[in-house]
């Protein structure tokens, strides 16, 4: 029998516009299994007399992948029913019909959610979007068509957090990374404890293939070594980090780390000098570390990192006799670059618009000709 269309969810956001990034297909891939978990349990409804599934219920039909159409993508599913071509074994009865009600079911479910109305779907159906578009970034959705009732099902990150609530799990999985330290480590059990910048203190599983790199982080906590760790972590519904589930990536870190001395600067108060001093807003903080981050070259000076009762964050580098100073300004984005040598007191200033990031180039070359001068 010849494929027939199934299910085409559109990927929309400006990462899909040249195709389907991994990890976003690794998303995809949780679909065919919340499928087929359903469409066995609605063929035992209509089968009471059998104990499960039987053993060939998949082999009746199956999906698969067969395309990624241009535009914003397209993942293209379709279904499969019995066919030699395939290699598939004989099974006594069609199960595709099974799979239709559970795609349904599915994109009723994500569609009742995005308008606000009751899921109708099981919760032990409905945790699977723990891991359904799981990395979905804050600008990013799947539109899986239209609901029987005429709803668009639109799956974003807020979708997806209904959803697994409605399953009544405590906890929802994101992509996580972190700057933190390492001070305890089972090696035998294979969990090591990370203290966040913050301060706080979570579990995380370890990986064999990262094995070496936290075990040089461990060794190195007395003399705050910190790392930065990319993976999966679980988050309370306030968007607290519990956990990490899985570890992808470890990164040793520079001392100079700025992301990391600029997350420091979260922990303080109103009135932290001397009764001045007003506390920093976490998004502005985050906006400048994430700067550095994309925007400052690798292997370039790093700089000290300091806060200043203005509100202003100060980042200094030192290349004697040549001091030099960026002082940013949260609220409009500006930042004051300063350098000035201490023997002859020249000086040079500049203001720049840090929210473009070609400004960022010419601070990074001004950084580069002082450093070597």
């Amino acid at each position: 029998m010849p494929e027939e269309p199934f299910l085409s969810p559109h990927l929309v956001g400006p990462r899909f516009n040249g195709g389907i990034p991994l990890d976003v297909l690794n998303d995809l891939a949780a679909i065919p299994v919340l499928i087929e978990t359903i469409a066995k349990q609605r063929y035992l409804e209509d089968h009471p007399n059998k104990q499960r599934a039987p053993k060939g219920f998949r082999d009746g039909a199956f999906l698969r992948l067969t395309g990624v159409e241009s535009g914003s993508a397209i993942a293209v599913i379709n279904l499969i029913a019995d066919d030699s071509q395939y290699g598939l074994p004989k099974f006594s009865e069609d199960t595709s019909s099974y799979f239709k009600v559970a795609r349904d079911e599915i994109v009723d479910a994500i569609a009742s959610a995005a308008v606000g109305k009751n899921i109708n779907l099981a919760p032990e159906f409905l945790w699977h979007f723990d891991r359904i578009g799981k990395n979905l970034r804050e600008e990013e959705f799947i539109d899986f068509g239209k609901s029987n009732e005429e709803d668009q099902a639109i799956l974003n990150k807020e979708t997806r957090k209904k959803l697994v609530i409605a399953s009544r799990s405590n906890e929802i999985t994101e992509p996580v990374w972190i700057r933190a330290y390492v001070p305890a480590m089972d090696q035998k059990g294979m969990t090591i404890r990370l203290k966040l910048i913050s301060g706080k203190m979570i579990s995380a599983n370890l990986r064999e293939q990262h094995y070496s790199s936290i075990l040089e982080s461990f060794n190195a906590y007395r003399s705050s070594g910190k790392v930065l760790i990319g993976g999966s972590g679980k988050y309370d519904y306030r968007g607290n980090l519990k956990k990490i589930d899985s570890i992808d990536e470890v990164i040793a870190l520079d001392d100079l780390d700025v992301p990391s001395q600029i997350e420091e600067l979260k922990s303080l108060k109103a009135g932290w000098m001397n009764g001045e001093g007003e506390a920093y807003g976490s998004g502005e903080l985050d906006w400048l570390a994430d700067c550095f981050d994309r925007l400052y070259p690798d292997g370039f000076p790093l700089p000290y990192v300091f806060p200043n009762v203005d509100g202003e964050v100060i980042a200094e580098w030192s290349f004697p006799p040549t001091e030099i100073s960026l002082s940013v300004d949260l609220g409009n984005q500006k930042g004051e670059f300063h350098a000035l040598n201490v023997r002859n007191d020249a000086e040079e200033r500049e203001i720049y618009d840090l929210y473009d990031a070609r400004t960022w180039i010419e601070i990074s070359q001004k950084i580069a000709y002082y450093a070597n001068e």
